[in-house]
């Protein structure tokens, strides 16, 4: 974790998103019915993008997002997900706040964007700014929150974007006993994980990223703790009753490309009430998701 003697914001792991056809969001495929409860979410605003979301008893979320109905080549070819292929495409960390009042969100975040210059993260993974967003859910209700994502668009999916909520967060990711229950016993996420091409340096910036405002977890059974793993809290802390949190794992697949932020594949693994260990296989349109239970 960096050294800065500015305060540390509390830093949790907040949704996961996965992209898929609109047709496969308003019919979800049985790999994803057959292992979770999938409830309706709503239309963004600007109206390009529509979800349903998979919620967590930690309180952490997958996303299920597609493309609107009627929506042009041109404006998705505009959107920063809109040549991203289907799949777990981005990740969002959130903030907690004193308030929901946009100077007290504003004066965390500037907190973070200290951090990040004093420990020397690449200016591309560094948001320039806090935007407006929100959805309508399917009631009416409309749904608000700050959102900030790296400068550099190269990176969406690479480094985590951020949103914070204002409006109660409860509106956004309503949890239940009933919205939390799933036929496959999933209750969080164990871990995300980051597989990146070895020739480019995106582990070497993640790791920088992270370490500014994370801990480092160990990464073998001799205590020796590496820059690897972090552990990041959750929405629900008392879900986790050991040490807290999903860990985010960094680790290299091969020489596959260049560049510093290209190419990194994003590995998801639910924790379950007693399950077995498995790993569940999806096809979307060709692309292959893998969704572990462990």
């Amino acid at each position: 974790m960096s050294s800065t003697t500015t305060a540390l914001p509390h830093v949790k792991l907040d949704h996961i998103v996965l992209l898929l056809p609109l047709e496969q969001l308003r019919n979800p495929p049985s790999w994803l019915t057959d292992y979770f409860t999938v409830i309706p979410g709503g239309k963004h605003a600007g109206g390009v993008t529509e979800n349903s979301l998979i919620l967590l008893q930690d309180g952490v979320y997958i996303e299920l997002i597609a493309f609107s109905e009627g929506v042009s080549d041109e404006q998705r070819a505009k959107h920063f997900w809109g040549k991203k292929p289907y799949g777990i495409i981005d990740y969002a960390f959130t903030i907690s706040v004193k308030t929901s009042e946009p100077t007290d969100i504003e004066t965390e975040f500037e907190k973070l964007l200290v951090i990040w210059r004093e420990a020397g993260v690449d200016e591309g993974l560094i948001p320039p700014r806090l935007a407006e967003g929100g959805r309508t859910r399917p009631d009416g209700t409309k749904i608000e929150w700050k959102i900030a994502s790296p400068q550099d668009e190269r990176a969406r999916g690479t480094a985590n974007f951020w949103c914070i909520d204002v409006t109660p967060r409860n509106l956004r990711v309503p949890l239940s006993k009933e919205t939390t229950t799933h036929p496959s016993g999933a209750s969080g996420v164990a871990s995300l994980s980051f597989n990146a091409p070895s020739d480019g340096n995106a582990l070497l910036e993640l790791s920088k990223l992270f370490g500014s405002y994370l801990k480092p977890s160990s990464s073998n059974d001799t205590g020796i703790i590496t820059n690897s793993r972090f552990t990041i809290a959750t929405p629900v802390d008392a879900h986790h009753a050991v040490g807290g949190g999903s860990e985010l794992i960094l680790t290299e697949k091969g020489v596959v490309s260049s560049g510093k932020t290209g190419a990194v594949e994003l590995k998801l693994a639910f924790s379950t009430a007693g399950g077995e260990s498995k790993v569940v296989r999806g096809d979307i349109e060709g692309q292959t998701v893998e969704l572990a239970f462990v």
